[in-house]
């Protein structure tokens, strides 16, 4: 296995910086995905591990080795693209032995190797198929099957579910999965898509604009991300502009939120010290559509109103709307006056206009500064 440091990596195209500084360490076995809207650097910085890019500033080193001393062949790498580039006039046998047999290894090596390829990749019966004659899904499985022929310590995927249907790409995904700790591998995939981050990774690596915003495990990057470019990248939440008045009550337009969680307070003191109102970010409240918690509220509570000076993390709300979406119902609400939204799986029927007890965790409530 390889351990892989980039180190102030920085990679320019003419009066564009597709990566910027970047600093980061993927440990040995680790699988780590680069994650990012379009244009954030993830697939130039992917080329930059597989020695297809050079740096214009700044390293990148294989278990402390420099990559300026190992060209692109000699980092161990097996690499799969979105557009698989297998070779055309070759089957599924030829393609996935073309890298051994390059390195002129034995027929026997080369048949053994197949039958193991064949069988973790879930090819038998399309040896002698050809590229024109394969599904999307089995052109990806030959394609990492090809780049694991070579022996490689480290496997980059680019986007290797982007063109499949949603099904194939979760087989695909479970498949990947196994193949890491089947093979003990270096893994760096990249992906705009967020749940296939979360599900896949050891460590998540969010870039914004040719710059790391968090490198974190998927846990924390979900529940208690740095920016608020982060938070709202992950997925949806409701944002509440607070104050956080002692260690674990905040201050929100709502009333009183108890929270078992707590910001960098070296940081919140910095800040609050600064005289000029313009340069100080706002607080945020967030809380993430799913951790709502909705209930009916019987006709003897829906007289009562909110009390804002305790934290009972309990309120009065009222829906105002409801959308299927499938496995969950998302419910719009209103709080004072403030919207909310919130994700459920098990809330009984609710109609626009009920009114509902609304309960906010404690350890679901996260403070972020930022814009």
């Amino acid at each position: 296995m390889t351990q892989i440091s980039l180190l102030d990596t920085t990679r320019a195209f003419k009066k564009t910086t597709a990566v910027n500084r970047l600093s980061l360490t993927i440990e040995s076995g680790e699988f780590v995905t680069l994650l990012g809207p379009s244009g954030c650097g993830k697939t130039t910085t992917l080329r930059l591990i597989a020695g297809l890019e050079t740096p214009d500033f700044g390293e990148i080193l294989f278990n402390g080795v420099s990559g300026k001393y190992l060209s692109s062949s000699n980092r161990g790498i097996g690499y799969v693209t979105q557009s698989y580039t297998l070779f055309p006039h070759m089957n599924v046998m030829q393609n996935i032995c073309f890298a051994p047999k390059m390195a002129h290894k034995t027929k026997e090596y080369q048949e053994k190797l197949l039958a193991t390829l064949i069988e973790d990749l879930h090819l038998h019966g399309l040896e002698k198929a050809y590229p024109n004659e394969l599904s999307g899904g089995q052109r990806q499985r030959v394609a990492i099957a090809q780049a694991l022929a070579g022996k490689p310590k480290v496997l980059l995927l680019d986007e290797p579910f982007s063109s499949l249907d949603a099904q194939l790409s979760q087989e695909l995904r479970n498949l990947i999965a196994n193949l890491h700790n089947r093979y003990q591998l270096t893994v760096v995939l990249v992906t705009h898509d967020q749940q296939e981050a979360i599900e896949l990774s050891d460590r998540i690596a969010l870039l914004f604009n040719g710059e790391l915003t968090q490198f974190s495990t998927p846990q924390q990057l979900y529940h208690h991300p740095e920016t608020m470019q982060a938070a709202k990248f992950m997925g949806n939440a409701n944002f509440l502009e607070c104050t956080r008045i002692s260690a674990n009550i905040l201050k929100t337009p709502i009333g009183l939120l108890q929270t078992n969680t707590s910001i960098q307070q070296e940081q919140n003191f910095v800040i609050a010290r600064t005289e000029n109102e313009n340069l100080r970010p706002n607080h945020y409240a967030m809380i993430r559509y799913e951790a709502l918690k909705l209930a009916p509220l019987d006709k003897a509570r829906q007289s009562q109103t909110a009390n804002y000076d305790s934290p009972s993390n309990t309120f009065i709300a009222q829906i105002t709307s409801r959308e299927f979406l499938g496995n969950l119902t998302r419910y719009q609400m209103i709080v004072g006056e403030e919207q909310l939204f919130a994700d459920t799986l098990s809330t009984p029927h609710l109609q626009p206009g009920d009114m509902v007890e609304l309960t906010i965790p404690p350890h679901s409530l996260w403070h972020i500064i930022g814009k």
